[in-house]
């Protein structure tokens, strides 16, 4: 079992209508100690007093600089108490977390080649770790395609942004719900869009 510790809240911002970005650092100043793709476990007191545990990915890869410090994305889910709490606790706030842990992590003999990613919402938040891994170590960012599926035409804009060098296929105009299907047996790629 992962041990207890804590993170202070040091800054926030909406990254689409329903996704805040939570940037954290470990408040004894240890290494989060993670790898692109993992997540940690959040322990979170609600208004009525009660705590929960959730699960987020952490959206940062770990900077050598700053080994302290990642970023959370959280939706914020109607009548969610943990995800509204997150959306509204201020900088200087403390969090119980514990991790991190997982195994969705690219191999490092992977990580030079390109990758293809799916993913919807915040799901997007380890791809985001993994594509901006390379840039935070002075490398270049990794290579991959990533095949989003948004709410809404805004949330694709936003949720492209910080996203390294990665090539979005249609990301703006398969605004709502997009599959990948295969087509024939040399499985060929397409989105679809259905509304």
């Amino acid at each position: 079992m992962a041990r207890r510790r804590k993170a202070q809240l040091m800054s926030t911002h909406m990254m689409t209508p329903s996704v805040r970005a939570l940037a954290l650092r470990m408040h004894d100043g240890s290494a989060v100690d993670h790898k692109p793709g993992q997540y940690l476990d959040t322990i979170v007191p609600t208004p009525r007093g009660l705590h929960f545990r959730r699960s987020y990915s952490i959206a940062s890869a770990p900077d050598p600089s700053t080994p302290d410090r990642f970023q959370l994305a959280v939706t914020r889910v109607e009548g969610g108490p943990t995800s509204n709490a997150l959306h509204t606790i201020e900088p200087g706030a403390l969090i119980e977390i514990e991790g991190p842990e997982g195994t969705f992590v690219r191999r490092p003999e992977d990580r030079d080649h390109p990758t293809l990613f799916v993913a919807t919402g915040t799901g997007l938040a380890p791809i985001r770790a993994m594509l901006t891994e390379g840039a935070v170590g002075g490398r270049a960012p990794a290579l991959g395609t990533v095949v989003p599926a948004f709410q809404t035409a805004r949330d694709s804009v936003a949720c492209a942004t910080g996203m390294g060098g990665a090539r979005w296929l249609r990301p703006a105009s398969c605004a709502r719900s997009c599959r990948i299907a295969p087509r024939s047996a040399r499985l060929r790629l397409r989105g679809e869009c259905h509304g």
